[in-house]
Formats: structure tokens, sequence, C-alpha cells
């Protein structure tokens, strides 16, 4: 089962990585963007490792202070979980 967690999540971050990187990239060329709603979606569902290594290579979205505490929140909110799945030590 754990197996298949840290594929997901290696997935989903090198995804987020990628979808943040675009992003930029689009931002430059003064492109159609990818919305935050989606990119906030993607930290939701685990890839906010990977859009936060992104944002510090990248300088992307690091003025954007809504979309930061945003993203802040979320990752708050994925501690406090791992917090609560391992001290009530889950087992499937």
């Amino acid at each position: 089962m754990y197996n298949i967690l840290l594929y997901y999540f290696i997935f989903i971050n090198l995804l987020g990585f990628i979808l943040f990187t675009w992003d930029k990239y689009k931002s430059i060329k003064k492109q159609n963007r990818i919305s935050e709603k989606r990119l906030l979606l993607l930290a939701l569902i685990g890839g906010f490792i990977g859009q936060l290594i992104s944002m510090i290579l990248f300088n992307h979205k690091t003025r954007k202070t809504s979309f930061q505490i945003k993203l802040f929140l979320i990752v708050l909110l994925w501690i406090i979980s791992i917090i609560i799945f391992l001290y009530f030590d889950f087992e499937y």
C-alpha cells in the first residue's frame, strides 16, 4: 500500500512541478495561463511539493500574496493530516 502512495506522490509532484513551470513559461510569453484554481487543486491533491520547488527555482507567484496564503494553508492541511495519520497509526 505504501508503495502505491509513494508512486502517487512522486507522480503528482512531478506534475505539479511541470505545470507550475509551464505556467511560468506561459507568463513570460504572454500566453493563456493555467488558472490558479487548477494549480491550487493540484496542490490540494498532493502536488504542493513540486509546486513549491518550482516556485523557488523560477520565482513564480512569489509576489502573489493571496496565492501564497492559499498554498500555505494547503501545505498546513497536509502536515496536520500526516501527523494525525501517523499519530493514530492507521493500517489498511
